[in-house]
C-alpha cells in the first residue's frame, strides 16, 4: 500500500478532521525515509514529526498559509544539515564519512566533496 501511494504522487489538499494516523504507518514511514539512499552515505537529513494542534497551526503560517499543514494528523518537517555535512574539511564529514566507507576510499570521498564547483553555496 505504502509503495502505490508513494507511486500515485498525489498531493492531498484536505484531511478528515479527528482522523489520526496510526502511529505504527507513520513509523514505517518515517523508517522508510530514514533508510533511503544519501550522497556518500552521510545521511545528512533529519525528520521532526508535528502532531500538536498549536504547533500545526503556526506551521500552517509558514506553508503559505495552507489549510492541510493545520489539518494533517500529522506534519513531517524535513531538515538538511547542509552546514555541517557537506564540508569535507568539518570533523563531522571526516568522522562519517570513516565510519561509513572502508579506508581506502576516505580520500576519495573527502576529494570528490571538495571538487564540487560551487561548494560555497553548501557550507554557508
Amino acid at each position: 500500500m505504502f509503495t502505490e501511494a508513494v507511486n500515485f504522487r498525489h498531493a492531498a489538499r484536505h484531511f478528515i478532521k479527528g482522523k489520526e494516523i496510526d502511529q505504527k504507518d507513520l513509523k514505517f514511514i518515517l523508517e522508510s525515509a530514514i533508510k533511503a539512499p544519501s550522497s556518500l552515505n552521510l545521511e545528512h537529513s533529519e525528520y521532526v514529526v508535528v502532531q500538536d494542534q498549536a504547533t500545526k497551526t503556526k506551521l500552517r503560517g509558514a506553508a503559505f498559509d495552507q489549510a492541510q499543514v493545520e489539518e494533517a494528523s500529522a506534519v513531517v518537517i524535513i531538515l538538511t544539515k547542509k552546514h555541517k555535512l557537506l564540508d569535507p574539511e568539518s570533523e563531522e564529514v571526516q568522522n562519517l564519512i570513516k565510519s561509513r566507507i572502508p579506508e581506502n576510499g576516505v580520500p576519495i570521498a573527502l576529494n570528490f566533496l571538495r571538487s564540487f564547483p560551487n561548494k560555497e553555496a553548501f557550507t554557508t
